[in-house]
């Protein structure tokens, strides 16, 4: 079946990450832990704006490392 012949309810459940296992909080407490060890570890410049919006906001992790490569994630 294609995602355009699903109903919201059937979109919403194939969309969402929660729907695939019994306990989606183990995930969310390790993203969260991870984040702020890495904030520990070294600079972060957080808060950079891209648009007017509250909600349009990014961090910056800048490496050490003279000419290092970019890596840019983008979730939702």
């Amino acid at each position: 079946m294609s995602w355009e012949q699903m109903n919201i309810e059937e979109l919403e459940r194939e969309y969402s990450p929660s729907s695939c296992i019994d306990d989606i909080q183990v995930y969310i407490d390790g993203y969260i832990r991870l984040s702020k060890e890495a904030e520990a570890r070294g600079r972060v410049i957080k808060d950079i704006a891209f648009g007017e919006r509250p909600d349009e906001r990014v961090d910056l992790f800048p490496s050490e490392q003279k000419n290092a490569p970019l890596l840019v994630f983008i979730h939702g």
